[in-house]
């Protein structure tokens, strides 16, 4: 031994020559199952304080479109999930006629939504059988949904990350990477199928979002009405942020012009189009960014439909009452608030549709109403 060194004392001979194939690999199974389980039982644990948050996705969508042969199909990005619940009062109040097909694309745009129309729903459109007649020969009907989001851009932006994440197919990953290689933007298709086989753990889904922090804080030490408050005008402010940037990549023209490309393309099938803007949440909205965003994107999305002679119903703020406690946050509609805008539409702009009214593709109606 070196003087004042530490050192081992010496093991047995047939500690010293022990494989690790034997107890050695044992004690390491051990270690990792309890770990796996101490982490199986945590999750399950959290996920009774908050649990992962299920929506309806492009994929789902398109699922549903491989058995179903809707009247009404509805573009949009997570506004358009509403029509899910329109969906199950027109199929209840027409004994089953009419039946609405939502395609959300989750903080999608104009550009987005026309490339999941051509590449994912059009093909189902047109899908025949053998005798050479369209599987799915019931479609009258194109709603586009848009909010000023879907017409924002700034010249030098990435590519729609959601693209990718939520839109594509393998082959449209592989075909990708090999015209320019694996980079940000294609790589969004291959994380979210990771955590897509994880999505039932609260763990894996909540990274980023910390709901689960924010839940067992509520349980353990509830914040007060006046700490509450604040954190709401906080979240607010942020938001009000994100609006204010619509005076800079607001109307677009490579978003417009993709509008009304969707326009004309359900005009060229011979459908029913009708042009929607979706409810704002009033409190999201200053003076400056309804004057200087919200105004400028609706004459802009109007025009476009009066160009192309199509129905045109804005919602923004004439939508039957929706207003601030209609929504779960600053974007979103409840559950309740879903149901509301829903029956408000097929009582008055959307009423076309319980009645199986079908416009010429080239009518305009700039009411919203029946032509």
């Amino acid at each position: 031994m070196i003087d004042g060194a530490f050192q081992l004392p010496d093991l047995p001979r047939e500690m010293a020559n022990e494989s690790p194939k034997g107890g050695g690999w044992r004690g390491v199974g051990v270690v990792l199952a309890t770990a796996a389980l101490m982490i199986g039982a945590s999750d399950m644990a959290l996920r009774r304080v908050s649990p992962p948050k299920y929506v309806r996705e492009v994929a789902d969508a398109l699922a549903d479109y491989e058995h179903e042969d809707p009247t009404t199909l509805v573009l949009g990005s997570s506004h358009a999930r509403t029509f899910d619940v329109m969906d199950r009062m027109a199929r209840e109040r027409t004994q089953g006629r009419e039946r609405i097909l939502s395609v959300p694309l989750e903080a999608g745009n104009f550009t987005g939504y026309e490339w999941v129309l051509q590449h994912r729903v059009e093909p189902l459109i047109e899908e025949r059988d053998a005798s050479g007649a369209k599987k799915r020969p019931s479609l009258k009907r194109l709603v586009l949904v848009a909010v000023w989001w879907d017409a924002c851009f700034v010249d030098g932006d990435p590519p729609n990350f959601n693209l990718p994440s939520r839109a594509w197919t393998f082959g449209d990953f592989a075909a990708d990477v090999a015209a320019h290689g694996l980079n940000d933007h294609n790589r969004n298709y291959v994380t979210t199928r990771w955590l897509d086989l994880w999505h039932g753990s609260i763990l894996v889904s909540d990274r980023g979002h910390a709901q689960v922090v924010e839940a067992l804080h509520d349980r353990v030490k509830p914040l007060s009405a006046e700490a509450k408050e604040k954190q709401f005008q906080f979240r607010l402010r942020g938001w009000q942020s994100i609006i204010e940037r619509g005076k800079i990549c607001g109307d677009h023209p490579k978003e417009v012009a993709a509008a009304d490309r969707i326009l004309k393309w359900g005009q060229d099938k011979g459908y029913d189009v009708t042009f929607m803007l979706y409810p704002l949440r009033p409190i999201t909205l200053s003076d400056d960014t309804r004057q200087n965003v919200q105004v400028p994107f609706q004459k802009t999305m109007r025009d476009v439909a009066e160009r192309r002679g199509v129905r045109f119903v804005d919602a923004t703020f004439d939508n039957g009452g929706i207003d601030d406690p209609d929504f779960q946050d600053f974007d979103h509609l409840t559950a309740a608030g879903h149901e509301k805008l829903s029956n408000w539409l097929l009582a008055d702009k959307f009423a076309f549709v319980l009645d199986g009214h079908v416009s010429s593709p080239h009518t305009t109606d700039a009411s919203g109403g029946r032509p």
